[in-house]
């Protein structure tokens, strides 16, 4: 269930995030290079592949929208539709555009981006945490309910030995004459 919630708060951020931080058309950066343009539309159109080889094949060839490259591959590998999609592979990609382009205009977003994934990755830990104080507890609950039956199963016996103990007496009790002391006289 916790994996289920944290998959669809990664869904419901990126498909919400992604309009709320880049802002409308307007709003956006001038691209320098139509390969990045080309590569957001391949995205667009569900050609993940080929978009990741163009982000990859402009960010090599040292474009100066080198940043643009690596936040649209990090958007790329954090995109629900993408079947290959990778946390760990946009975390790269930012924390990489975060170290080798400080001064980017696309920080911002890049910084919310990355925040995300830092939230969801604690999240996953939190969850594996949970899941393994789940089994320990499970084990402990078996131990102790095996350990319940043992101690019934004890009492049980000792009740019947306790019967055992109590039916001679009870069924074979003769009555003991007294006998006078013999004294010699």
């Amino acid at each position: 269930m916790w994996r289920t919630t944290t998959l669809l708060l990664l869904v419901v951020a990126v498909a919400t995030g992604c309009a709320g931080v880049r802002g409308d058309d307007s709003a956006r950066l001038p691209r320098t290079d139509p390969r990045l343009e080309e590569a957001d539309a391949l995205v667009r159109g569900g050609r993940y592949a080929e978009a990741r080889a163009t982000y990859a094949a402009l960010l090599s060839s040292g474009s100066s929208r080198g940043d643009g490259a690596l936040l649209g591959l990090s958007r790329l590998a954090l995109d629900p539709r993408n079947p290959e999609r990778d946390l760990r592979d946009a975390a790269t990609y930012l924390d990489r555009l975060l170290a080798e382009y400080p001064q980017s205009p696309l920080m911002a977003e890049a910084l919310t981006w990355r925040r995300l994934i830092q939230t969801v990755e604690r999240q996953q830990r939190d969850l594996r945490r949970s899941q393994q104080d789940v089994e320990r507890l499970s084990r402990e609950l078996r131990r102790e309910q095996q350990e319940r039956l043992r101690l019934q199963a004890e009492r049980e016996r000792l009740r019947q030995v306790d019967e055992e103990l109590e039916r001679p007496r009870r069924s074979g009790d003769v009555p003991t004459m007294a006998l006078p002391l013999w004294r010699p006289e």
